[in-house]
């Protein structure tokens, strides 16, 4: 709905369905996965001299999803099924404000996420009702930040650019005490599973997390523009790293999450520069981003911070290091063919073993030819990346995720 130029709102509803999807190597596959999303935006211009413009973005998604062990393959020697929900409601507020003739962005953002799947088990599908494992007991997590961003002209060439974001992470886990019968005569609640890797059960966390970066950019000619910017940014654990609770009486089977793990801490270093050569576009950048306490999906082996030597499935903070190269060019020559060529690196370091990240993508090499004909454009496009060798495959000296 548009009644003047200056304001938008729109309203969106969307439902996706997927049935019978396989899952190699999972042990279960979807019978079906429903997602429900409604979503909307409005946004205004304004003539103010403080405020320009506010947008307003809100979004409410449910998510209804099954697995099970005997409906789309032959069932093993239990019947088991997990019915999951998971649902996400949130909104943005933003605001383009003047303080003088710094330009600012103003914001704050909320997200609510209410997540629980339970793992049944029996001996046939007419009795599929024992609880064998709180896989997310009942978790419910709020998010509420607030951000800033100003850019300070110091010249006609050269600008300053602050941003600063703080945000507040509170989350529970209502079913962490329910127990379930494991398999094997066990009983065992999420917390006790937490208790037997960590030494500690889920208590509500609270996070209070500050981000920050400051960005220097400079115009060299009319051709070239280079920047610099350090930044600290902070990611909080999700569901799975934080409360997962995938119990199986075979511990290599097991997945469990981490109720004490810590954010991660971001301090990150990059820089770029875009310019015109012979005719071409180039632009390049680099970064290094020094990670404490990634949040890393190990293996247990008797870590100092894990209790048990049995290779299930842990989370653990670690310091990490990770780096990459950014290059692409893009060309239109007089007869209207374009070319675009892009190169990709990225290397990842875990500082406690000295071994490669694992799940870091390879070097990549990708170039697109086009040509417009009329209303129509007609292209090629070549994508290309090397074998990975550094690796983490062995569940005795790392995770082995990279199987």
């Amino acid at each position: 709905y548009t009644p003047n130029r200056e304001t938008e709102l729109s309203l969106s509803a969307e439902r996706d369905r997927t049935d019978d999807v396989l899952f190699a190597g999972a042990g279960m596959d979807a019978p079906y996965g429903i997602t429900d999303v409604v979503r909307l935006k409005f946004s205004k211009e304004l003539e103010g001299k403080a405020v320009n413009a506010v947008r307003f973005n809100a979004y409410d998604s449910r998510v209804d999803h099954l697995m099970d062990n005997y409906s789309l393959r032959a069932v093993g020697n239990m019947w088991m099924r997990t019915p999951t929900t998971s649902n996400t409601t949130g909104f943005k507020l933003e605001a383009d404000a003047t303080a003088g003739d710094i330009p600012l962005l103003l914001g704050v953002d909320y997200k609510s996420l209410d997540r629980d799947a339970v793992r049944y088990g029996g001996m046939n599908a007419t009795f599929l009702n024992t609880a064998q494992s709180f896989v997310w007991p009942g978790i419910d997590s709020r998010e509420i930040g607030v951000f800033g961003e100003g850019t300070v002209a110091l010249d006609d060439n050269r600008s300053l650019k602050l941003g600063l974001r703080y945000d507040n992470v509170h989350v529970t886990a209502s079913r962490a005490n329910t127990v379930a019968t494991v398999g094997g005569g066990q009983s065992r609640s999420a917390n006790q599973l937490y208790t037997l890797y960590y030494g500690k059960s889920f208590t509500t966390q609270d996070e209070n997390n500050v981000s920050g970066l400051v960005r220097y950019q400079h115009k060299i000619d009319q051709d070239t523009t280079a920047y610099v910017s350090v930044s600290r940014a902070m990611r909080t654990a999700n569901t799975t790293e934080r409360a997962m609770a995938a119990d199986m009486a075979a511990a290599n089977q097991r997945m469990v999450g981490n109720p004490n793990i810590n954010p991660e801490q971001h301090y990150q270093f990059d820089f770029g520069a875009d310019t015109k050569i012979a005719g071409w576009g180039v632009s390049a950048s680099a970064y290094y981003d020094h990670v404490q306490d990634f949040i890393f999906r190990d293996a247990a082996r008797g870590q100092a911070d894990i209790l048990l030597n049995d290779k299930a499935t842990v989370y653990r903070n670690i310091d990490a290091s990770l780096m990459g190269l950014d290059l692409t060019a893009q060309h239109t020559f007089d007869n209207k063919l374009s070319v675009n060529g892009s190169f990709s690196a990225t290397r990842g370091q875990n500082k406690e073993t000295n071994n490669p990240l694992p799940q870091i993508p390879p070097l990549k090499l990708g170039m697109d030819v086009s040509y417009p004909m009329g209303e129509w454009l007609l292209g090629t496009r070549v994508s290309a990346a090397m074998k990975q060798t550094r690796v983490d495959t062995s569940n005795v000296t790392g995770s082995g995720r990279d199987v």
